[in-house]
């Protein structure tokens, strides 16, 4: 069997000028849930966050979903205003999460 217990998920790119953005998030949800994320997945990080609605769903359903993750760090993506990064870290630290231990950390 598969004993996923850290995933790293990262969206950022180094254009050639050497900047970084953040690459567009295309998410569907799976008919079943994994079975890492019900029994095994313990630590979650998300590098380039982009707030995006289909980024926030990946979000959630990870914490939602994930019985025993321990720690989700999300790194918010660039060139978004405050307001967007406040508002997009309020929308997933707020969600439901299956693991009420989960320590939900962003930067």
């Amino acid at each position: 069997p598969f004993h996923l217990t850290f995933l790293v998920y990262s969206k950022e790119q180094c254009s050639r000028d050497g900047t970084m953005g953040t690459l567009a998030v295309f998410w569907n949800q799976p008919n079943s849930v994994p079975q890492c994320l019900l029994s095994t997945l313990q630590t979650f990080e998300w590098s380039g966050y982009p707030g995006s609605v289909q980024g926030k769903d990946l979000a959630t359903y990870i914490l939602r979903k994930s019985r025993q993750l321990k720690i989700a760090t999300i790194s918010i993506g660039y060139g978004l205003d405050p307001q967007q990064k406040l508002k997009m870290e309020m929308d997933v630290k707020f969600s439901f999460r299956a693991s009420p231990t989960c320590k939900r950390v962003f930067y």
